[in-house]
């Protein structure tokens, strides 16, 4: 509501008037604190930074660690209210950080990760399609929607005790090096 009454200047000033020590938005908000901070503006108590909602760029990650420089990370994270966390990365002060659109990270332990087309399969790597969760922690459907939750969620639990749901956003799953998952895209 804060946002909504004050704008992003009003959010300035709060950060700055309650010596916040973590700031946690969307990264449309967190750009237009940058943006209504001005430059030589600083907020020296945050200590944890977390954006989410939506894809973010090595631009925005060089920005967070100029607006808050005692941050230990930035931390980019993808999270819907039917899955709780999918997948997170995040950027400690010395990493080196890319230009243009970073991934949102690897998948959060525990959870399977599905890119599929419109009908429900999987796309090879590199390509676009809707992101599917598969985990024991989905989940049970939208409360007095039961035609949403057919279209969205899995009819049942299956033998490991998962259920699936598709979460409606696009993403990608990029080739990776390492032994851990392979990053993903919004």
């Amino acid at each position: 509501m804060l946002f909504r009454s004050n704008g992003a200047r009003g959010l300035a000033d709060l950060v700055a008037r309650r010596r916040l020590t973590i700031f946690s938005a969307s990264a449309a908000i967190f750009r237009a604190l940058v943006d209504a901070s001005g430059p030589g503006i600083v907020f020296p108590e945050v200590r944890s930074v977390r954006l989410a909602s939506e894809a973010i760029t090595g631009d925005d990650v060089r920005a967070a660690r100029r607006l808050f420089p005692a941050a230990r990370a930035v931390v980019h994270g993808l999270a819907t209210t039917e899955t709780a966390v999918i997948a997170w990365a995040r950027w400690l002060p010395d990493d080196r950080v890319p230009d243009g659109v970073l991934p949102v990270g690897r998948i959060a332990p525990h959870r399977e990760v599905l890119i599929v087309d419109d009908d429900g399969r999987p796309v090879p790597r590199g390509e676009t399609g809707e992101i599917v969760v598969i985990n024991r922690c989905v989940a049970n459907g939208y409360w007095r929607d039961p035609d949403l939750t057919a279209r969205r969620f899995g009819t049942a639990l299956d033998e490991r005790g998962t259920r699936t749901v598709r979460t409606g956003d696009l993403g990608r799953s990029e080739e990776h090096t390492s032994e851990l998952q392979s990053p993903m895209y919004l």
